[in-house]
């Protein structure tokens, strides 16, 4: 395994379904298969990790999967960090399938701006999925007003796309599995390589792409979640503006009013056609405030809200076969 360019980390908790196809994915890369590896990082179960090193058997690409405990993202993604013996280390959530040439994207990239960054690939719905599916991209699937190759500031360094390098991570302490900070994990860590004066540059052909639908409850939770932790990054980081840079700007009139309203809207939205404009519009509204509802809980020290207890999250109907040139190489832009 020495040697390695390039390790692609996978923190698995949904199952493996949608492992599965972002596996295939990575099998047909246009980057040398020897040249990088896959790091599958799931629960400690003996029966989920049999099902997804049952996955592995005959890929090309170089292939190992590891049972965690606990088995928060951050615990999982920590477990690949210190598996992978990759120089950089590609980040890629378990929901987004790859394009062709995003792992050479995030190579050529990582070369030309010196090997010591963070690079941030695009995000976009999949070209298969119906406009009227609602994903857990559906916010980040916006048109993007940067070009390639421009710096990106520490707050949009996700981890749903994105490479660093393996020994600079290390050095900054990997990601924290501290309960307050879940949800922006990834975010914390980038702030603390940043502190070691790493630049981040965003990749517009390191294109990933969602294809897992999502449903309202789910995004309401995950939404909240986002919010309430996000006011415990800015303690940590004492940067004010966070919130609305993380966030997006505080909500017009009082998060009073909008909490009685936020029921009438979740509700109005379960009548309206997924597909209009005016649906996308509403849900963006409701996440939006479900987010700064979540940060203004924490910020009066309430408890987090549990919301009740969610299904699972459902499946595409269909399984994609690997990476197809035709609907896959255009980078979202």
């Amino acid at each position: 395994m020495r040697g390695l360019d390039v390790s692609v980390v996978i923190a698995a908790r949904s199952g493996d379904q949608m492992v599965s196809q972002c596996l295939a994915h990575l099998e047909v890369q246009s980057y040398p298969a020897g040249r990088f590896e896959v790091v599958v990082c799931c629960g400690d179960e003996e029966a989920e990790r049999t099902r997804i090193e049952r996955l592995l058997r005959g890929s090309p690409v170089p292939t190992r999967t590891l049972g965690v405990a606990g088995g928060s993202w951050a615990a999982l993604a920590n477990a690949g960090v210190e598996a992978a013996q990759g120089r950089w280390l590609l980040f890629l959530d378990e929901g987004l399938l790859a394009s062709p040439g995003l792992v050479e994207s995030h190579v050529r990239t990582q070369e030309t701006k010196g090997g010591r960054c963070a690079v941030i690939g695009s995000v976009g719905l999949h070209p298969h999925v119906d406009p009227a599916t609602f994903t857990p991209w559906e916010v980040l699937c916006e048109p993007v007003a940067h070009q390639p190759g421009d710096a990106r500031p520490w707050h949009v360094w996700r981890a749903f796309n994105l490479s660093v390098p393996r020994e600079a991570l290390e050095s900054a302490g990997a990601f924290d599995t501290a309960e307050e900070i879940a949800s922006v994990a990834d975010l914390d860590l980038a702030y603390r390589l940043t502190q070691q004066e790493m630049p981040g540059y965003y990749a517009a052909d390191a294109a990933a792409y969602g294809l897992r639908p999502t449903t309202l409850a789910h995004e309401r939770r995950r939404h909240y979640n986002l919010g309430y932790d996000t006011h415990a990054l800015l303690k940590r980081t004492a940067m004010p503006q966070l919130r609305s840079t993380i966030l997006g700007a505080a909500p017009r009139g009082t998060l009073t009013r909008a909490r009685l309203e936020l029921p009438v809207w979740e509700q109005l939205s379960t009548t309206m056609d997924p597909g209009s404009a005016t649906f996308r519009q509403l849900i963006r509204r409701i996440l939006h405030l479900r987010a700064h509802q979540g940060f203004a809980d924490a910020q009066a020290g309430r408890p987090r809200r549990s919301f009740a207890s969610l299904p699972p999250l459902p499946t595409p109907d269909t399984v994609l076969p690997g990476a197809s040139p035709d609907t896959m190489d255009a980078p979202h832009e």
